[in-house]
């Protein structure tokens, strides 16, 4: 069969299901045939159907998959705004806190935790160090004097 004659066979069948036989006449000699392509028919609708849902559960998941990243993206702006607007806000306290640990490293030792931590994330380190909020505060001293270090390199060459 040709494939003109194969792009014909979905028409012939309409065809033959509403009753115009004249293009379809010579595969139909009987009732047998006819309610073979019934069947073929049916059954295409139906793949058709389950081909038409398959695609919709696709696109729906699709959406879900899109909805749930647009929310991660929103949430990661906001987490980053957040940081910004907090290092801004505290900026000036930990120049302060470097100025003068670097005339008196003692002034290191009256600082808290926190402070230390504030001064790894925002001043010593860009980007932040990762894991900082796990770091024991021996070795938050050890890396905050290892920045202060570069600190004062830099601010001497500044």
């Amino acid at each position: 069969m040709g494939s003109g004659a194969v792009k014909k066979m979905p028409k012939r069948r309409m065809e033959a299901i509403s009753g115009n036989f004249s293009s379809y006449a010579r595969v139909m000699n009987n009732e047998e045939h006819m309610r073979l392509t019934m069947e073929v028919n049916e059954i295409s609708m139906e793949l058709g159907e389950l081909r038409q849902e398959a695609d919709d559960g696709r696109k729906a998941a699709a959406a879900n998959k899109k909805a749930k990243d647009d929310e991660r993206k929103r949430r990661q702006v906001a987490a980053t705004a957040t940081i910004q607007q907090r290092k801004e806000m505290i900026m000036p306290q930990l120049i302060e806190a470097a100025e003068l640990a670097c005339n008196n490293e003692a002034v290191l030792q009256q600082l808290g935790k926190k402070t230390l931590q504030d001064l790894l994330r925002y001043l010593f380190t860009d980007p932040p160090v990762s894991k900082i909020s796990s770091m024991r505060v021996g070795d938050l001293m050890t890396a905050v004097k290892a920045g202060l270090e570069v600190y004062k390199a830099n601010r001497a060459s500044a």
